[in-house]
């Protein structure tokens, strides 16, 4: 008797403990199936951050933003709200299109205050534009002192409820020598809280420096080759026309090969074309199409892979032509140094074609 009592006990607790296990393993799997469909939503990595600046003779602004937001300048030009800094966002949707965007943009004050300037534009655009769902506050970074604006607009009637397609639009104003410059990031409201921390680094690293002076640059001018281009008065020139693949380097170093340097060169058909194929082989890269000495033109920059020895890990080219004349500059770096990076940038814009000697 006390035989079988002993196994129905042993049968008892083994089928308890089976239950509970597999309890506890239908959690599991439950929690996973949502961490997965979570996972499937919205994918990101740890976030690395990189001070971004905009920087030429008007303007001198520094962010950072993570690493994998596709960030480039825009066909910027002086006048106000036309974007300086456009950026996709690092996560994509069911189609591989990225789910929102950001962009930087400058107002003139009209010599109003930040608060004062914001409450304009709070009332007579934000809420004449997106209605009533929207809020402001003031808020002190760690390095400069901002307005905030918030909120979503209204679904769309054309949209199908089910489609929960309700956009957030999240606003920084800081206030720098007369400018309002804006912070805008929008992106459906189903994302918003995968964005708070890198909102909340941002907000806060934004800080202004000195635009460039350009009566202090020199100008280095070729009619044989027919360009022209301003450079840092501090930099050195170095011309290397009468070799193959002929050349003019910008430098602080007087040896065109090390350091930091600026290359542009007039390649021939086949070199342009090689040239252009050659930049697949870069990581985590960037795509533009600024205008160079008012032409269209076509600006890559990236990361090298595997970089050997004494070269650079870091690549920014623009490709642009015009009657028959081709024109590459290239951006070479090794570690990062965000001041030439400007430079490169500034140089591209002082860029001209004039008329070549026959």
């Amino acid at each position: 008797m006390k035989k079988y009592l002993t196994i129905l006990i042993v049968l008892i607790i083994g089928l308890g403990t089976y239950y509970i296990i597999n309890e506890n393993c239908k959690k599991n799997i439950n929690s996973t199936t949502i961490d997965d469909k979570t996972t499937k939503m919205v994918e990101k990595n740890v976030t690395n951050y990189e001070t971004i600046s905009f920087r030429d003779e008007n303007h001198a602004i520094y962010l950072k933003l993570p690493r994998d937001w596709k960030t480039s300048e825009t066909n910027y030009e002086t006048d106000e709200r036309t974007p300086m800094l456009r950026s996709d966002l690092d996560v994509t949707d069911e189609y591989g299109v990225p789910v929102g965007s950001a962009v930087v943009t400058y107002y003139d004050s009209n010599g109003l205050t930040l608060e004062e300037w914001t409450r304009l534009h709070f009332v007579n655009d934000i809420k004449g534009e997106f209605g009533e769902d929207f809020i402001m506050t003031s808020f002190n970074s760690k390095m400069e002192k901002g307005v905030e604006i918030v909120g979503t607009n209204k679904l769309h009637p054309l949209w199908p409820v089910e489609s929960n397609n309700i956009w957030s639009y999240t606003y920084f104003y800081y206030l720098n020598n007369g400018k309002v410059y804006e912070f805008e990031l929008r992106l459906p409201e189903k994302y918003l809280g995968d964005y708070k921390d890198e909102l909340d680094v941002l907000r806060d690293s934004v800080y202004f420096g000195e635009p460039f002076d350009l009566d202090e640059w020199n100008t280095y001018t070729n009619e044989e080759k027919g360009f022209s281009v301003k450079y840092p008065s501090a930099w050195n020139v170095s011309e290397h026309w009468e070799q193959v693949g002929g050349l003019v380097g910008f430098d602080e170093n007087e040896n065109v090969f090390a350091g930091h340097i600026v290359v542009i060169t007039t390649p021939t058909e086949e070199g342009y074309t090689s040239s252009l194929a050659g930049q697949t082989r870069l990581e985590n890269v960037q795509l533009s199409y600024p205008r160079i000495g008012g032409v269209s033109a076509v600006r890559i920059c990236g990361d090298v892979p595997e970089p050997t020895y004494g070269f650079s890990d870091y690549s920014d080219s623009v490709y642009v032509m015009v009657d028959g004349i081709k024109i590459e500059m290239t951006y070479q770096e090794t570690g990062f140094d965000l001041e030439s990076r400007e430079y490169f940038s500034q140089m591209i814009r002082t860029f001209e074609f004039v008329s070549a000697k026959q």
